[in-house]
């Protein structure tokens, strides 16, 4: 019974690297901001007995993330801070991509303070 719940822990753990493959890759194919930030917001879990087995996927977390990062800032570098979804944007990358936040913060304090 030891190796099958084993055996299962494992399955979970690889199905998890697997869901954060698939989850990176349907974000940066979103070619608009607001598809790309809202697929983005849906990272996926990993399964209660994959969860000790970090070892496994924790190296496909980082990837995954680190790509979808570069990606959304890639999304936001060409837009204005006066566009339509900006603030919407800035609220689906927060909590979720901090560094993405930030740098729109400091673009809309910058950019945007003196039109409102």
């Amino acid at each position: 019974m030891h190796n099958a719940a084993q055996q299962l822990a494992i399955s979970q753990a690889h199905r998890y690297a697997s869901d954060l493959s698939a989850w990176s890759q349907r974000v940066t194919q979103a070619r608009r901001p607001l598809d790309a930030f809202r697929l983005a917001a849906n990272k996926p879990v990993p399964g209660h007995l994959a969860r000790p087995l970090s070892s496994i996927w924790r190296s496909d977390l980082s990837r995954a993330e680190m790509r979808i990062e570069r990606h959304l800032g890639a999304l936001i570098a060409d837009l204005s801070c006066e566009d339509p979804d900006w603030i919407t944007l800035m609220r689906l990358a927060q909590g979720h991509w901090p560094r993405i936040h930030l740098e729109m913060t400091r673009r809309q304090r910058m950019r945007c303070a003196g039109s409102g």
